[in-house]
């Protein structure tokens, strides 16, 4: 599928029914507004918010929040705020410690519990042998690591990974969260730990 093909105003009419899809089950499920907001979070759910005077949003960790939203939010001083419905759930696992989680994230602990529980999905576990610290400041962190005496390498891409484990095996790898997504970053983490 090509650019071109894409139609915006097909486009535009899903999302729109996707969102009053949710809003009928949040309805339905009788969920109430005080608890943090599931699904997709769109401007509309922005302007209802700043209509009925609210300054927060809170919304759940899997919540999808547009960028449209995001910028809405932030015209019309909004805070978007993640939380999650069962906080004691989502606290056991950024909690864990490093030996039970597949990645480590000094930075964004919420990050890396998410990657760890996709590549659990893989039947991926924690290696006995090397770690995966995932980092929006890869350089400072490889530093970090080889002033204590352990070998680490910076990754940003997958295609480097084989290169860099046949040339250094090293003890720490330290994704680059600046050039991975999340997709690209679970993946490589994979890489690393099979």
């Amino acid at each position: 599928m090509t650019h071109a093909s894409i139609d915006p105003v097909w486009i535009a009419k899903i999302v729109r029914e996707v969102i009053e899809r949710v809003k009928q089950h949040q309805m339905e499920s009788g969920e109430q507004s005080a608890s943090p907001l599931s699904g997709v979070i769109s401007v509309a759910t922005v302007k209802e918010a700043a209509g009925g005077g609210k300054n927060e949003l809170r919304v759940t960790t899997k919540a999808i929040v547009t960028p449209a939203a995001r910028d809405e939010a932030k015209r019309l001083g909004i805070t978007i705020t993640r939380s999650a419905k069962n906080e004691t759930k989502l606290s056991e696992k950024i909690n864990q410690p490093p030996s039970e989680m597949a990645v480590t994230d000094n930075e964004n602990p919420e990050r890396a519990a998410a990657i760890s529980q996709q590549l659990a999905r893989r039947g991926i576990r924690a290696s006995a042998t090397v770690e995966v610290v995932l980092s929006d400041s890869p350089s400072k962190e490889v530093y970090r690591i080889c002033s204590a005496g352990r070998r680490a390498a910076m990754i940003s891409s997958i295609a480097t990974v084989e290169r860099i484990e046949k040339e250094l095996a090293p003890q720490v790898w330290v994704l680059d969260m600046n050039a991975l997504n999340f997709v690209a970053a679970v993946n490589v983490a994979a890489r690393i730990l099979k």
